[in-house]
């Protein structure tokens, strides 16, 4: 199961509403490979109630639950929402090869303005931490794109997309980084442990 709990990521998936199961994807789970970033077009409150609101409006229009795999709020908080296997409801078509990540809020592009002037600097980061932690996790998620790209009649998520992209190729280079650094660390703890016990 792609679930991310972590110690950053809430895992929401079982406490959300929901009617049914989602279909299975047409594709297989290795070929689903682009993440779309989408935005909630409404003021950010509560997370936790927003979540269970989006839900049930979701299930209004006949959806099994949220269309969504990922919500971050305004203040950087990341739930999961649907197992990423999951097919969901959130790019019509494109909802087979690919999985949604949304940010709360109605904001709107603004030229000059940067993503992190655009939206809070603490939701910013977390999307970009989340984007570079499931392609980290998941390879062949090669793709980024914004909601608007797959749907002529919206404008989501309403950031600087080259500049998210770029960002999360940056965070990527130094997660792995700090985990090859760890890794030689512990690494030189252990054969620094070894050479003791055979020198005692």
């Amino acid at each position: 199961m792609a679930i991310l709990e972590n110690r950053v990521i809430k895992n929401r998936i079982n406490e959300v509403p929901r009617i049914c199961d989602w279909r299975a994807r047409s594709f297989a789970w290795d070929d689903v490979d682009t993440i779309v970033v989408h935005q909630t077009d409404s003021s950010c409150r509560d997370p936790e109630q927003q979540i269970i609101d989006t839900a049930n409006y979701h299930i209004s229009k006949g959806w099994c639950t949220i269309g969504y795999h990922i919500y971050i709020d305004q203040e950087g908080k990341i739930y999961q929402v649907n197992n990423l296997k999951d097919r969901g409801a959130h790019a019509g078509n494109d909802n087979d090869y690919s999985i949604g990540i949304v940010i709360c809020g109605d904001h709107r592009l603004r030229d000059g303005d940067t993503n992190e002037k655009i939206i809070p600097v603490k939701q910013y980061k977390s999307l970009v931490w989340t984007i570079a932690h499931v392609q980290n996790l998941y390879p062949q998620f090669t793709k980024i794109v914004s909601h608007d790209v797959l749907s002529n009649d919206r404008t989501d998520p309403n950031l600087h997309m080259n500049d998210l992209i770029s960002d999360v190729k940056k965070k990527r280079v130094m997660k792995l980084m700090v985990s090859w650094v760890l890794l030689g660390l512990l690494f030189g703890f252990i054969i620094s442990i070894g050479r003791k016990i055979l020198y005692y």
